[in-house]
């Protein structure tokens, strides 16, 4: 019997709470509660699954970090457009974590979202969906796009890549070829 604590409708209004992941998984699937299960192994591995007893670990505790899974969806759906459901099948998987569970850390956020789960097969993270309550936790650029051109002097031009040194001969060619006056001149000098 499949737990349908481990589920929760998109439309559920506690769904704001929730990071959001989709995922493209592929995988031999012969019995269609395969994938529910599978998909709740995933939801709940990378929240509250564990080999061993936690201390203090409560019914109520498991519920309120639990990951969610949001929906399952089969493309092409084999059932509706083959006799065989035979082979590898191909579902969409979207899943909701609590993202209290890792506050406003992205080396958490990415852990949860792709850690374990990146080692069950042919798995891709298509896309994730930040809730507003987590992203109020970052403050933003410091600058922002103009207070870097004037920090810079780099008032209308592109902006000179980062690495680690760059020549004063690349960083001539990038001036030339980023110079919006200079693109039909043949000789190497710039007047900027």
């Amino acid at each position: 019997m499949i737990d349908l604590d481990h589920f929760i409708l998109p439309e559920n209004p506690n769904v704001g709470d929730y990071l959001i992941g989709t995922y493209l998984l592929r995988k031999e699937i012969k019995d269609p509660g395969e994938i529910l299960k599978l998909a709740i192994m995933m939801a709940s591995e990378q929240t509250t699954g564990t080999w061993v007893s936690v201390p203090g670990e409560s019914a109520d505790v498991i519920e309120r970090f639990r990951g969610k899974v949001l929906s399952i969806y089969e493309i092409p759906d084999t059932e509706q457009f083959t006799n065989s459901p035979e082979g590898a099948r191909t579902f969409i998987i979207r899943l909701g974590f609590p993202w209290q569970n890792f506050g406003p850390q992205i080396p958490m956020m990415l852990t949860t979202i792709f850690g374990n789960i990146s080692m069950i097969g042919d798995i891709k993270l298509l896309d994730v969906q930040f809730p507003k309550n987590f992203v109020k936790q970052f403050p933003g650029p410091r600058f922002g796009i103009r207070g870097i051109r004037k920090l810079l002097g780099v008032p209308a031009r592109p902006l000179p890549p980062r690495g680690e040194r760059i020549s004063s001969k690349m960083m001539k060619c990038w001036e030339i070829r980023n110079c919006h006056r200079c693109y039909n001149v043949s000789n190497v000098t710039c007047p900027n």
